[in-house]
């Protein structure tokens, strides 16, 4: 590996310098990886010792930045769509979809290489060596829509992605901003943050956004904006990366939904009918009951009628298996409200608990 000529550094250029040169090796230990997986176990020192032959593959060509990051996330792309190709592993998919999301965003010369991640894909399902089918394959490459726009953040081009996302051709894209079609009470907020980033107030931002297809249907996107600058440092283009995130927020508000009737069902219950369905489900008989609270029997017969009635049951079994359900239900419900961002983990945890609650209550007989 070539060594850099020596020369004063400020600390910021040295710890550039010092970061750069961890990325290309981290690509090589990455690049090693793949040539031990697709060619043979023994490659992976062979396949390191071509690259470092390459002219201009050493630490000299960090300083062409982002080049050297940009080779560590294109071969971390390469590598975890192997890994899920083989494995049909969620996790695997995860890795690989960030990293390809970030891709484009190191620089725009990396965008000819989904190219080359999409034939790869679409060559070994199409002879059936990977678990993984086109259906899952499809979701997952499709889960990105990319925009590049100029500088007044006008869309140049879109893939087919965003194009299906938001319902519109191609041609009906190029030349609108996304406030155009996004939802009206999200218009603004989009093309303010659009505003700060074109005059430099800040580099880039992520933020939820509501769009209107063109049917009329609200979908919802998380964004990633940011800026493609030349080599003297100036913005030439902007990027927008959109991830449909609908089916999620869409549960996230059945979830909510639940949560509060599941409140509204437990609140409705007297202090009294509350402390008898709790010894109810500690197996207190009635007489026992009342003599526990210093009440009549009958008054306990009443105040259980009344719970009854409420959870919509008939015997005392299943008043003390639906309290105990509702009293949990109310309170995961609630815990599940404050999941992860996004991911498919947690859209498999919130209709999990869907299912375990289907409607934060019981169902009425």
């Amino acid at each position: 590996i070539a060594v850099l000529e020596k020369r004063p550094l400020d600390a910021a250029a040295e710890f550039q310098r010092q970061a750069d040169e961890l990325s290309q090796l981290a690509a090589l230990f990455l690049i090693a990886r793949l040539a031990a997986r697709l060619i043979h176990p023994e490659a992976a020192w062979f396949a390191v010792f071509a690259c470092l032959s390459l002219r201009g593959f050493n630490y000299e060509a960090a300083d062409a930045r982002p080049y050297a990051l940009g080779t560590l996330v294109a071969a971390a792309s390469l590598l975890f769509l192997v890994r899920w190709l083989d494995s049909a592993g969620w996790l695997d998919a995860l890795v690989f979809f960030l990293s390809a999301a970030l891709l484009w965003r190191v620089h725009l010369i990396f965008w000819p290489f989904y190219v080359l991640l999409v034939l790869y894909a679409a060559v070994r399902l199409a002879r059936g060596e990977t678990p993984v089918g086109w259906l899952r394959a499809g979701a997952v490459f499709a889960l990105l829509g990319i925009a590049l726009v100029d500088l007044d953040s006008r869309i140049m081009d879109a893939n087919r992605a965003l194009c299906r996302f938001v319902g519109r051709t191609r041609n009906e894209l190029v030349g609108a901003t996304f406030a155009y079609f996004a939802h009206p009470e999200d218009a603004d907020k989009e093309s303010g943050l659009a505003r700060q980033m074109s005059e430099d107030m800040i580099p880039s931002y992520r933020t939820e956004t509501r769009f209107v297809t063109d049917v009329g249907e609200v979908v919802f996107g998380t964004v990633t904006a940011s800026v493609i600058r030349g080599e003297n440092g100036a913005p030439i283009y902007g990027l927008r990366i959109v991830e449909d995130i609908t089916k999620r927020k869409r549960l996230e508000r059945e979830l909510a939904a639940h949560a509060t009737t599941a409140g509204k069902l437990l609140a409705s219950f007297t202090p009294r009918e509350t402390e008898i369905l709790t010894l109810l489900c500690d197996g207190y008989t009635a007489p026992k009951m009342a003599e526990r609270l210093s009440v009549s029997v009958r008054t306990v017969e009443s105040h259980v009628a009344n719970s009854y009635r409420k959870l919509g049951v008939r015997t005392r079994e299943d008043a003390a298996a639906e309290f105990a359900r509702l009293t949990l239900a109310a309170t995961e419900l609630k815990k599940g409200l404050r999941g992860s961002a996004s991911g498919e983990a947690y859209v498999e945890e919130i209709s999990t608990l869907l299912a375990k609650f289907p409607y934060g209550g019981a169902s009425r007989t």
